[in-house]
């Protein structure tokens, strides 16, 4: 019985190449002639000193470098051809080359798609740009599903085939993700550079949302992909837009500040009252606290407790304080003492409009009322809906914007005194100035213009008061 199976086995060893030249044909079963040529090699390889067992090896070896050679062409395919052409004992070193190389030109393929969309990069080009295609939620959608999965994808399945073997884990796969995540954060950054409207901020925040959390799914397999650039991205797109809403709100207010000094310039019907100081001022700055707070609302989104990337450090820390507290609200108020206090510093050009002493004296108490009020609430509401880290960076304390607003409006006040008391002065000396005082007759009565000076005095004593 030893014999006859000792024959067996020569005689399976003689078949060897007849079943591998089956099954590795075009269009047959590669796996099955893996199997077999997997049992065979080891004797075939001890015996190999003996002729006969020679060429029984060098047959089976032919048979199988051409199933090799077909299985390279098949790269493209799944990464099952990879784990055959390993099985065939090909150089690991090369096939993760060729495995990064056809993914790679996949990958690339789908970065061209997307940078189609976009307008092109030429920093030179005064051309207006088109409005994008698509919009920010639609993009990073296609660039996550499409990109960042396959990406995932490719990541697991080298991890799964060249794991451990070597000439392939000394970081090929991390350095090959860096560059194409580079890439990727690229034509995502051009992207958000087209949102230059306001829009729709939840839209913005949510795009941003899902993009960060496929990254973090990207991540999780390859630690090196590029985390940091990731969310430095976030964290731009997040403070570009509260620097928009920063002069967004700064635009309004000039507009507003339009509408109150067309509303003192226009003329009157006899006997109709226009509207008076403190009905333009509780408009003024009814107007301006509410688009504050709306803005706060919208930037709000940011730090919503479902948003993924609310939880980094940024957002808990240096968002809040630095861009929304200091670069937005502070910045806003601080801008707002200079336009206002600008009415009084500004040079007299020749031929400039000058300000009327109306909205001298309503720009005055608008700072006034600012530091008494205004400042201290607008800070305690950013506090609450922003909170500040006690390790954070230090912040603008209430008292030093409330002195700002105060000197402001000491200087609205001191320049309105000079403008009015100036016109009181002119009407003097030009009455002064015009009279023939060689050859008047003695005084009579009180003067014309004696009437007009306390009628103007006390029209400024009701209008100050």
């Amino acid at each position: 019985s030893g014999v006859q199976a000792l024959l067996r086995k020569l005689q399976s060893l003689v078949e060897v190449p007849g079943r591998l030249r089956r099954w590795a044909a075009p269009g047959a079963e590669p796996a099955r002639a893996l199997r077999c040529h997997a049992r065979a090699r080891a004797v075939l390889r001890h015996y190999r000193h003996l002729p006969s067992f020679r060429a029984i090896e060098d047959e089976s070896h032919a048979i199988m470098a051409d199933l090799a050679q077909r299985l390279r062409a098949r790269l493209r395919c799944p990464p099952e051809c990879v784990e055959m052409l390993l099985q065939l004992e090909e150089p690991p070193e090369e096939l993760c080359e060729e495995f990064l190389s056809h993914a790679g030109a996949r990958l690339e393929a789908e970065l061209a798609a997307l940078e189609a969309e976009l307008p092109p990069a030429d920093p030179s080009s005064t051309a207006a740009t088109p409005p994008p295609a698509s919009d920010i939620l639609d993009f990073v959608d296609r660039g996550s599903s499409a990109f960042v999965g396959n990406l995932c994808l490719l990541a697991a399945s080298y991890r799964s085939l060249f794991e451990g073997r070597p000439g392939a884990g000394d970081g090929r796969l991390e350095a090959f993700a860096a560059t194409l995540t580079t890439r990727y954060f690229e034509l995502l950054e051009r992207r958000l550079a087209l949102e230059r409207g306001l829009g729709d901020t939840s839209l913005l925040v949510r795009a941003l949302d899902r993009f960060h959390r496929r990254l973090r799914a990207l991540l999780e397999l390859l630690p090196a992909a590029g985390a940091e650039a990731g969310a430095a991205l976030v964290a731009r797109a997040a403070r570009e837009r509260v620097d928009r809403y920063l002069r967004a709100l700064q635009t309004f207010f000039l507009g507003c500040l339009g509408d109150v000094r067309q509303a003192l310039a226009a003329p009157r019907p006899p006997g109709k009252e226009g509207p008076g100081l403190p009905d333009l001022l509780a408009t003024l700055a009814s107007s301006v606290l509410g688009q504050l707070k709306a803005v706060l609302a919208y930037v709000q989104l940011f730090t919503a407790k479902d948003v993924a990337f609310a939880s980094l450090p940024y957002f808990k820390g240096e968002f809040c304080a630095e861009a929304v507290r200091e670069g937005l609200v502070v910045a806003f108020v601080r801008w707002l003492c200079r336009t206002a206090r600008g009415f009084a510093d500004g040079p007299a050009e020749r031929g400039a409009p000058t300000a009327p002493p109306a909205l001298l004296l309503l720009l005055a108490r608008l700072c006034l009322d600012y530091e008494a009020t205004t400042v201290s609430y607008i800070l305690t509401l950013t506090d609450e809906q922003f909170p500040p880290e006690d390790t954070g960076p230090a912040v603008t304390p209430g008292p030093a914007l409330c002195a700002e607003a105060r000197g402001a409006a000491q200087r609205l006040l001191d320049h309105y005194v000079q403008v009015q008391g100036a016109a009181v002065a002119q009407m003097l000396r030009k009455s002064v100035e015009t009279r023939d005082w060689l050859g008047t007759v003695e005084p009579r009565n009180v003067r014309a213009v004696m009437k007009r000076v306390v009628e103007d005095i006390t029209a400024i004593d009701v209008q100050v008061g």
